[in-house]
């Protein structure tokens, strides 16, 4: 059959030299088995650049999610851990004698800094803040009579 189709694009002298000696069939099997070949590394090529291509794209796309997600929970807890250790800082700057009130907003104080650097997750520490600020102002206005 192939030869029927050779018989359009070669020449007749060409043809009766190749009839004549059995080279054609083994060059046409010889270039078939190399077209395989090449046709298969080609196949395993693409695959391989195809799964490098997409384990890099999976793991940019975790690294920047990770990323923004550590930035905003780095953000929440560092102004936690702000807030807390400026109310911290004040309260034992401003605090001449040691009272009751005074021992214990600092003791939570320092306990909600602990939770806050050692935590896993500090959204939940919210309600904890507020609380302590809370207690906080009222020390402070027993302490020097004005509200913050």
């Amino acid at each position: 059959i192939r030869r029927e189709r050779l018989k359009h694009c070669v020449p007749k002298w060409k043809m009766e030299e190749l009839d004549a000696t059995d080279e054609f069939d083994s060059d046409l099997q010889t270039a078939r088995r190399d077209f395989c070949q090449l046709e298969k590394d080609y196949h395993k090529e693409g695959f391989r650049e195809g799964a490098d291509v997409g384990r890099e794209r999976l793991a940019q796309e975790g690294f920047n999610s990770g990323y923004c997600n550590g930035v905003e929970e780095g953000m929440n807890r560092g102004h936690i851990l702000g807030q807390l250790n400026a109310m911290l800082h004040w309260l034992e700057r401003m605090s001449v004698t040691s009272t009751d009130a005074t021992d214990s907003v600092a003791g939570q104080l320092r306990a909600l800094i602990l939770e806050a650097k050692e935590g896993d997750d500090v959204t939940w520490m919210a309600a904890k803040v507020q609380a302590v600020k809370a207690q906080f102002s009222v020390t402070c206005k027993d302490m020097t009579g004005k509200v913050f």
